[in-house]
């Protein structure tokens, strides 16, 4: 038996599918769990505001209706019969979720002004002797005297350097 090509495109299509399946789920839970911290501030908001001395002014103006207090978390009064009726959680509540943006971790720094020198190394990589950029000539002929004198091997790089602060 011939074994079968995989299809490469269709091996890509389950896995774009599968991730964002996995990042709908994630995202389902995201908002559940924001709904509840929600919940639980208007839960608190309205423990508040029991305990303050707003509720005698409101018992002045109320209909007594004091059977059923009205939560507005999960039921809402209808005007017809007298029941409660449930609000629906669906997809509308999942539209309205605004997404928080994330903080940035690390801060940029200013970039600092950097300049060029040409230095003298030695075979090593010891730092031997430094130049300005205008006079490559000058650590080019130290570089020679110090091969000839020394019979090691030297020789001539450009790095960058950050200049001194002139403050």
């Amino acid at each position: 038996m011939a074994r079968k090509p995989l299809n490469r495109k269709a091996l890509r299509a389950e896995a774009e599918a599968a991730e964002k399946i996995k990042q709908r789920k994630k995202a389902e839970k995201e908002a559940e769990i924001e709904e509840e911290e929600d919940e639980e501030e208007d839960d608190d908001q309205d423990d508040q505001d029991d305990d303050g001395d707003d509720d005698l002014d409101d018992e002045a103006f109320d209909d007594g209706d004091d059977d059923q207090e009205d939560s507005g978390d999960t039921e809402s009064e209808d005007e017809e019969g007298g029941r409660p009726k449930k609000k629906k959680k669906g997809k509308a509540a999942k539209v309205a979720k605004v997404k928080k943006p994330k903080a940035k971790t690390g801060k940029s720094k200013k970039a600092s002004r950097m300049r060029a020198i040409w230095v003298v190394l030695s075979n090593n990589a010891t730092k031997v002797a430094s130049y300005d950029y205008p006079k490559e000539k000058e650590a080019r002929d130290h570089a020679e005297r110090l091969m000839t004198e020394k019979k090691q091997v030297h020789f001539v790089q450009l790095v960058k350097e950050e200049m001194p602060d002139q403050a």
